[in-house]
């Protein structure tokens, strides 16, 4: 699960409501109440009732519910007394939102500039540059129209006047569309590569026009008609490079067959060199190094770079992993993923007193490329839980915090989608020790999925007592000991799937701790005799957990009792993974898993193997990685193949 996926799940999981709560008191009761008569539009009684809340620490929600009735008739001065009252408040942060909003409307632009602060908001952002335009400050929005420029993905309308007028003073717009083309092509925004287009020279637009049709029909490129009425080497790179996208082979073929008709420049011989590596890379296919090796001296973009050492990775080329960590960014150089594999490259090249200490280093992380380190120099893993010392004057300080009694009091009142926002808000205004503090405050309501958000912005992150709660725990080992799973793997899937939160949904309809899908549920309800009638089942957590336990065993099942394989299979699905299966090889699991083609299955197993060694040894295991990641044999393939039929 990608980590925006996850936090879509957490967002989703915060509309229901959470059992045990408890009644709210009679000043909580007012206040919902009088939230109430504001969502009804009932304002005597509500005025009526906030009165009696005058000193509530809820106070500003009623006082922005008063604002934001009837917000374009408010004045100027209340909005701001509001913003000067409550300033680095979640609520705050959406007055000056709807304000910002207002003004737009309104065109007053000198005032857009007065109130505006930083944010991630491209609509507010490009409503920004646009009031610097208008009010004799175009130099300045030219400064910072690059960033929300350079991108290939779609920005709001409100950017469209920001961009037209500023492209129309640049003498090499043509240039500026065209980068901004390519990086549309890039992901495959067609939509948006189609109006760059209708902004440039008759010649560019033409181009344009002939690569994105390529893009659907990259076999024109061998097309005469069409290199007669396209007879740009420009047009015919993008062509072959799209051709190798889906076929390298072809590509290789109609690249030696044009190659002498075209004076294609060095950038364009790169587009098409690394596309066909890529692919080949993505294929596992030893061709990649070949035609990396003609591109090796150029730039790469961090995708094709990240590729060509994979490539090295998986057909063990040393020399070339070492070479090409050791040119990296010092920022990229340095993290843990690219110190292990360089270490690797040392060890394996025979400069093993390097790899030790740079192994050493590493392993200091209590992530997977750590654990990977500990494992690699034969140590065992050592865990010690480590819990900062707080004291009861620490906790009273942080408890009389105006952030931390509203995020208390909202979900108290069962309003958690405030209560997270309070407390995101205010885990960015405190030191790391009070981000501790509030973390296990928050731990203390049983509130998980917050929990490990939360910690995830800790410095602390040995506490894995916090960090790695063990909850449902009856319920994980009957059906460990039903399955013969070992309940660190199902703890581990359970973390990565949802946080522990038993009421998540996910965008692709997923649901509960082990993020079943009602097809998988009902499919698995019928191989293994389990009682299933309705997708609400999946919210109760036994359930959940003996469908997601049963689904887990089956995918071992699948590939052979292989772990590697198994989570692989739990997010990606038994067919993926029987077509990364290697042909002909053993390959070590480090190896294969740094090479699986999708990004969000290559991290889903690095987390859930990280999550197994911690809940190792938070149930007194032994933490041993070789009982998650034994080498992946081709021997699987026919096993796999014959159970997948």
């Amino acid at each position: 699960m990608t980590t925006r996926t996850l936090i879509i799940i957490l967002l989703c999981s915060l509309l229901l409501p959470i059992t045990g709560l408890g009644q709210p008191d009679a000043e909580g009761q007012l206040f919902l109440n009088a939230k109430n008569a504001a969502q009804k539009g009932n304002w005597p009684q509500f005025e009526t009732l906030k009165a009696q809340l005058a000193n509530y620490p809820l106070l500003p929600y009623l006082e922005y519910y008063q604002l934001d009735r009837n917000f374009n008739t408010v004045s100027d001065a209340a909005t701001q007394q509001f913003l000067d009252k409550y300033p680095n408040t979640p609520l705050a942060y959406r007055l000056r939102v709807k304000w910002l909003t207002k003004l737009a409307h309104m065109q007053q632009w000198l005032h857009y500039i007065a109130i505006y602060q930083p944010t991630t908001s491209v609509v507010l952002q490009c409503n920004y540059l646009y009031a610097l335009q208008q009010t004799g400050k175009a130099q300045e929005a030219d400064l910072l129209i690059p960033t929300l420029w350079q991108t290939g993905q779609s920005q709001p309308g409100d950017c469209d006047v920001v961009f037209t007028s500023w492209l129309n003073t640049k003498a090499d717009k043509d240039i500026l569309l065209w980068q901004r083309f390519e990086l549309a092509l890039k992901i495959y925004n067609f939509g948006l590569a189609n109006y760059l287009s209708k902004q440039m020279s008759d010649q560019k637009k033409n181009e344009a026009l002939a690569i994105i049709k390529l893009y659907s029909q990259p076999n024109l490129v061998n097309n005469t008609v069409f290199q007669k009425k396209y007879p740009s080497a420009e047009v015919i790179s993008f062509g072959i490079a799209r051709m190798a996208q889906r076929d390298p082979s072809n590509a290789i073929q109609t690249w030696n067959r044009l190659k002498s008709n075209y004076v294609f420049t060095q950038v364009q011989k790169q587009r098409i060199f690394q596309a066909i590596a890529l692919k080949f890379a993505l294929r596992k296919n030893n061709q990649s190094l070949i035609w990396f090796q003609k591109v090796i001296n150029d730039k790469l973009d961090s995708v094709y770079q990240d590729w060509l050492i994979r490539a090295g990775i998986y057909h063990q080329d040393w020399k070339l992993v070492k070479k090409r960590i050791e040119i990296m960014p010092k920022k990229e150089r340095d993290l843990s993923q690219w110190q292990y594999w360089y270490a690797r490259a040392l060890d394996e090249l025979g400069d093993k007193k390097s790899a030790a200490k740079i192994f050493a280093a590493v392993a200091k992380d209590h992530c997977y490329y750590g654990f990977l380190a500990e494992s690699y120099t034969k140590r065992s893993i050592e865990l010690t839980n480590i819990t900062p010392v707080i004291t009861t004057a620490e906790v009273v300080a942080v408890k009389q915090l105006p952030g931390f009694q509203r995020a208390t009091l909202l979900y108290q009142l069962n309003l958690q989608y405030d209560a997270a926002l309070e407390l995101n808000n205010l885990i960015n205004e405190v030191d790391q020790h009070q981000r501790y503090i509030i973390t296990k405050l928050v731990s203390d309501w049983q509130w998980y999925p917050e929990t490990l958000l939360l910690s995830n912005k800790l410095i602390y992150k040995v506490d894995f007592s916090l960090r790695f709660p063990l909850l449902y725990e009856n319920t994980v080992n009957q059906n460990a000991n039903l399955r013969a799973l070992n309940p660190a793997l199902i703890y581990a899937i359970i973390r990565q799937e949802s946080y522990f939160g038993a009421n998540s949904f996910s965008p692709a309809g997923a649901i509960g701790l082990m993020q079943m899908m009602p097809t998988t549920a009902l499919r698995t309800s019928k191989q293994f005799q389990i009682k299933y009638s309705d997708t609400k089942e999946l919210l109760n957590p036994e359930v959940n957990i003996a469908f997601g336990s049963a689904h887990l065993k089956k995918s071992l099942g699948d590939f052979a009792n292989n772990p590697v394989l198994a989570i692989a299979a739990y997010n990606a699905g038994p067919e993926a993974v029987n077509r990364w299966l290697p042909k002909g090889k053993i390959i070590p699991a480090d190896i294969w898993i740094e090479t699986i083609p999708f990004h969000e299955t290559r991290n889903y197993i690095k987390n859930v193997i990280s999550n197994f060694i911690v809940y190792q040894y938070r149930l007194g295991q032994v933490p041993n990685l070789e009982s998650i990641m034994p080498v992946v044999k081709t021997t699987l393939i026919k096993q796999v193949t014959q159970k997948i039929k």
